[in-house]
């Protein structure tokens, strides 16, 4: 019983924790609602969402997961040891590096595609 209880207590706060996320992802979007800059305002968004959004196992070999940025700050400053901020923070830039790729595409693919469309 007492583990079925864990896993509920884990889902919930996952699902907790994805609503307060996502109450500040759009926080933020409403923010930079007039800003002009929407490349820097998208680039924002997406950093952001990353950033909160990326799991890690919350300790090695358990299922369980937690958000990479609060694991590695848990990691760099209270464990002693070879961990410091390195375990959180490869999944978050290398899942950044994806994202920014795939929007940078995502963008090049729309220029092209709106140039032929005026073109024709």
């Amino acid at each position: 019983m007492g583990a079925g209880l864990i896993s509920v207590n884990y889902i919930l706060s996952c699902f907790v924790y994805l609503l307060g996320a996502s109450f500040l992802i759009v926080g933020v979007r409403i923010l930079f609602l007039q800003s002009s800059k929407r490349y820097f305002r998208d680039l924002f968004m997406i950093i952001l969402a990353v950033v909160l959004l990326t799991p890690i196992n919350a300790y090695v070999g358990e299922q369980y997961y937690a958000p990479a940025i609060f694991i590695s700050f848990y990691e760099g400053i209270f464990l002693s040891g070879d961990y410091g901020f390195q375990r959180g923070a490869a999944p978050i830039l290398a899942i950044l590096l994806i994202v920014l790729c795939l929007y940078h595409v995502t963008w090049a693919v729309k220029f092209v595609f709106v140039k032929l469309r005026k073109g024709s």
